[in-house]
């Protein structure tokens, strides 16, 4: 097929060998790209951009495209390198995953989310293949991967065959794609089909998080391990990340101001330390060996055996030896040993380290509202994102709703006066009926 000879104004050639247009219509703050048919003289839409276009002929809107002479010239505008899957993914993952996982490691982590996204980056590579021209990503193709994505085993199983939950499919194929075709888009200036993710998204399972109950809490408290007792009170208090807890320093801490500076996901935010957690700190800090340097971990644990091993992948693997009693930083792996050990000896199922931020946050929620769990917890920068919120701690039940209601009855001056009338109207009616009983029985 071959590509009108006729370039249309305000249209521009997506290669050399293309055999279609491209041209950017652009409505108020929404813009779209519309191709042409391959054996079109002039700039006819088809398929999904019929529609689009004739927006464009209704609203009279601008048409804003690049002008060029060549396609050659064209090509390097859109940064050609990147025009194949191999190369965007090689490109993202140098300039995403690697200062990701260089961040994390100078963070003291051991495992980095850098780890998940190389892995979906492969995932993708290998179903799409290295070579595959990035304008072709579609709909049916997203479509596809996500049915392919979603039929595979859970590696966690070893006895039974389980498939991957809606989730996963979820943040490890479609949203690493998505933000692939946007960086695509608007840093690369590729020229990429519009896809509606929404509809690839497949639902999630609802249901209230995992916390921790009161019956349960003294048994986990009672199991945990004394180097790390105040580390359990002080995460159900403040529901920290569990990489904020990790890379807490000595520092961080300011009992005077009450304030304790917190690097996570979102960025360097400030926790505020409440009374009890004052306590748990003052406690952590005249532990015996502990070192009060301000570059210092701020939580740490005490070797319970003499032991050497290796720890890390790859180019980080390290020789680490731990000498019995003494005192190192806390890593991940502590925790998720700690946390198994709890769940061997109590019996209580279903509970890691990070369901101690959805106790705190239930409860945060439950005492003062939503918009105070959301600022504690660190949704979004400064705790506007309420939605997140609302969506894993805004669970409330039907005793929390009566409490409430009650709570909001006694701030009100007539229901006190309804209140206080309706019980004595109650205690007369009380002592009226009881005076009928007597004197029917006098007469009788």
């Amino acid at each position: 097929m071959a590509k009108p000879k006729e370039k249309p104004k305000g249209w521009f050639a997506t290669g050399k060998n293309t055999d279609y247009w491209v041209y950017h219509v652009r409505f108020g703050k929404r813009a779209r790209q519309v191709t042409t048919d391959a054996k079109a003289s002039g700039p006819k839409p088809v398929g999904k951009w019929k529609h689009y276009y004739k927006q464009c002929e209704a609203t009279n809107v601008t048409i804003v495209g690049i002008e060029t002479e060549s396609a050659e010239k064209t090509a390097k505008l859109l940064n050609l390198k990147t025009r194949t899957f191999g190369a965007l993914k090689a490109l993202y993952w140098t300039r995403k995953g690697e200062l990701k996982r260089a961040r994390d490691l100078a963070d003291g982590k051991k495992y980095s989310d850098a780890d998940s996204l190389e892995a979906s980056l492969d995932w993708l590579e290998a179903a799409i293949g290295t070579d595959f021209d990035l304008c072709e990503i579609n709909d049916d193709l997203v479509a596809g991967l996500v049915d392919k994505r979603s039929k595979e085993p859970n590696k966690k199983f070893k006895t039974v065959v389980k498939l991957i939950s809606n989730r996963t499919v979820n943040h490890s194929m479609t949203d690493v794609l998505q933000k692939l075709c946007v960086y695509a888009r608007d840093v690369c200036k590729v020229p990429m089909q519009i896809i509606d993710w929404k509809l690839h998204r497949l639902p999630e399972a609802s249901g209230n998080p995992r916390e921790l109950s009161q019956v349960e809490e003294p048994m986990l408290l009672e199991a945990a391990r004394a180097d790390m007792e105040d580390l359990h009170q002080f995460e159900i208090l403040c529901g920290a990340r569990r990489g904020e807890v990790l890379a807490m320093k000595v520092g961080s801490v300011n009992l005077g101001s009450r304030q304790l500076s917190a690097k996570g996901k979102t960025g360097e935010r400030i926790i505020p330390i409440s009374d009890d957690m004052a306590a748990i700190l003052t406690r952590v800090f005249r532990q015996p060996g502990f070192d009060l340097h301000p570059e210092a971990p701020l939580w740490t644990f005490v070797a319970a055996r003499t032991q050497t091993f290796w720890r890390g992948k790859g180019e980080n693997r390290e020789r680490v030896r731990y000498v019995k009693g003494e005192r190192y930083p806390l890593t991940d792996q502590v925790i998720r040993n700690e946390m198994a050990r709890i769940a061997k000896a109590t019996g209580i199922k279903g509970y890691s380290f990070h369901k101690h931020r959805h106790t705190a946050g239930s409860r945060i929620t439950r005492a003062s509202g939503i918009h105070i769990a959301a600022k504690v917890l660190g949704h979004g920068k400064n705790g506007e994102n309420i939605e997140v919120t609302r969506k894993f701690y805004g669970h409330i039940s039907g005793d929390d709703v009566l409490v409430a209601m009650n709570r909001a009855a006694e701030q009100s001056t007539f229901s006190k006066a309804s209140l206080e009338s309706a019980k004595t109207m109650a205690a007369k009616m009380e002592s009226d009926m009881e005076s009928d009983t007597t004197s029917e029985l006098k007469k009788a």
